[in-house]
């Protein structure tokens, strides 16, 4: 490649993205407008934004995945919030039960079968709480 055609490739590529920038403002913005149209109905434009996350997590991972995703999320705040109440998690049986509901599969999950491990997942948690006292 010529100098000459170096620059001009160089010139090409910052223009479109100069221009590319320009359009995501413009999106940027209207997006803005739009969820300020919804506030003004009595809609929750901070949900609807969360909404919006979640339908692009799905559409990108699967239903499955993002509930699965979820779900141990779920157990984590859990786990978190009973610790910040004081729960104690000295034995070794709390702790076992603890691990086996935060640990790794050794090989992930075929699709089919991950609603009914998003199903033991709750069903787990919900034994170990009752295992911990809580």
């Amino acid at each position: 490649m010529s100098h000459a055609d170096t620059h001009a490739a160089l010139v090409s590529y910052i223009r479109r993205t100069l221009n590319l920038r320009e359009e995501r403002k413009q999106i940027t913005q209207d997006i803005a407008e739009l969820l300020k149209e919804a506030r003004d109905d009595g809609f929750d434009s901070a949900r609807i934004t969360e909404v919006c996350r979640r339908v692009e997590r799905i559409e990108k991972h699967g239903r499955d995945e993002v509930l699965a995703a979820e779900t141990l999320k779920e157990i984590y705040i859990e786990t978190w919030e009973g610790a910040e109440q004081g729960a104690a998690f000295a034995s070794a049986t709390k702790d076992q039960v603890l691990l086996a509901l935060i640990a790794k599969p050794a090989e992930p999950p075929k699709p089919k079968k991950i609603a009914k491990t998003v199903e033991k997942l709750r069903a787990d948690a919900a034994a170990a709480r009752r295992a911990l006292g809580e």
